[in-house]
């Protein structure tokens, strides 16, 4: 098995990869997967951990091209599994690799958005080789949303999402970490509640962007959070 951990990231977005190179980044041992952060074309490479796709953009609406350019990538370089996750999520690097996701062509935790075709949270999921070689091949949807088409397609294969319960959202309780009730720019609104707080056995835990494409700094509330949260989740 060959591990692929795809960070999604873009060109604003230092200040998250810095956070994640400081906490749980350095846990990832290269005996057990390889990680990288994964921007579009109108970003530059910075650091060695840094891939910019000419063949995708760096803006929100770019996000399924992006996730099919990593899959393309991925399979070109031989990987066997891939974990896409977003660069505001906070992971277990230890509890990841023992959790199973190996045993699944598509694992992530259920949306409850009430669609059809059971659908993950866009923030972390995971696809095995035979799901990829899929998706590397589809057509791109309309919109922006990754984790639908992701799962859309592989219910056309006959392949549903796998539910794991441990990648959870985040809601902190600072006066001045303030989240939406729904990401920016997605849709439909939830309907239902999320976590409070961060559950005990997470694997992965999802902080949240305020507004996508903002200059996240050392200082930014965000990022205070990030890191409260990966002391507390170790």
């Amino acid at each position: 098995m060959k591990t692929l951990i795809a960070i999604i990231s873009c060109k604003a977005h230092s200040g998250y990869r810095a956070a994640i190179r400081e906490t749980w980044f350095p846990k990832v041992s290269k005996d057990k997967a390889d990680a990288f952060f994964f921007m579009g074309r109108e970003a530059e490479v910075t650091e060695q951990d840094e891939i910019v796709l000419d063949s995708c953009g760096d803006d929100y609406g770019s996000l399924p091209s992006k996730v099919q350019s990593i899959i393309r990538w991925a399979l070109e370089k031989g990987y066997t599994n891939l974990v896409k996750i977003d660069n505001d999520v906070v992971l277990k690097v230890s509890e990841f690799f023992h959790s199973g996701f190996e045993q699944w062509d598509f694992a992530g935790h259920t949306n409850n958005d009430r669609a059809s075709v059971k659908v993950p949270w866009g923030f972390c999921y995971t696809l095995s080789r035979k799901s990829m070689e899929i998706m590397a091949n589809a057509p791109l949807p309309h919109d922006f949303n990754d984790e639908a088409w992701c799962a859309n397609t592989l219910s056309q294969h006959g392949i549903l999402l796998h539910h794991e319960p441990r990648y959870v959202l985040h809601r902190g309780k600072r006066s001045d970490f303030i989240v939406p009730t729904k990401r920016p720019l997605r849709a439909p609104p939830r309907t239902l509640p999320m976590e409070e707080e961060t559950s005990r056995d997470a694997i992965a835990t999802c902080i949240f962007l305020h507004h996508f494409g903002y200059h996240a700094t050392p200082d930014d509330v965000n990022i205070k959070e990030y890191h409260k949260m990966f002391k507390e989740t170790q």
